[in-house]
């Protein structure tokens, strides 16, 4: 069974994703003052986006805010009645923009650092050294 710790302990890459995504906690029974506060993801759910994303902490919560859109989208649907209206689709596209937001620090910040993924193509120059086929 997984666990996960309250309150999140902010200095490690779960608790900081967790602070950046939209993890309302829910308590298993209201009425209980003592009950345990419950998150939308385990930790061990975070330190898989973690891991899926090279442990960069804005990628993984943007993964897990992407998550929470698709069910969010997925669950509540477009719903009109009399007196109730809700919008699952614009409260899910409201977040994955949240997410690409945090993408796009996360690009700013690896090409400040030089860290900015980047290759070159060249041509093959037959009679190289460095090129043997075996």
């Amino acid at each position: 069974m997984a666990t996960s710790i309250y309150p999140p302990n902010y200095t490690t890459p779960v608790g900081q994703v967790r602070s950046l995504i939209p993890d309302i906690k829910r308590y298993t029974d209201p009425e209980d003052a003592l009950a345990v506060p419950a998150y939308a993801f385990e930790d061990d759910q975070i330190e898989a986006f973690l891991a899926l994303n090279s442990g960069k902490v804005k990628l993984a919560a943007a993964q897990a805010i992407d998550a929470l859109a698709i069910n969010e989208a997925y669950i509540s649907k477009k719903i009109r009645t009399e007196d109730l209206s809700t919008d699952g689709p614009a409260v899910a596209d409201a977040m994955r923009k949240g997410a690409d937001a945090l993408r796009r620090q996360q690009r700013d910040e690896d090409q400040a650092l030089g860290l900015e993924e980047n290759f070159v193509i060249t041509d093959f120059q037959e009679g190289t050294d460095w090129f043997r086929l075996y």
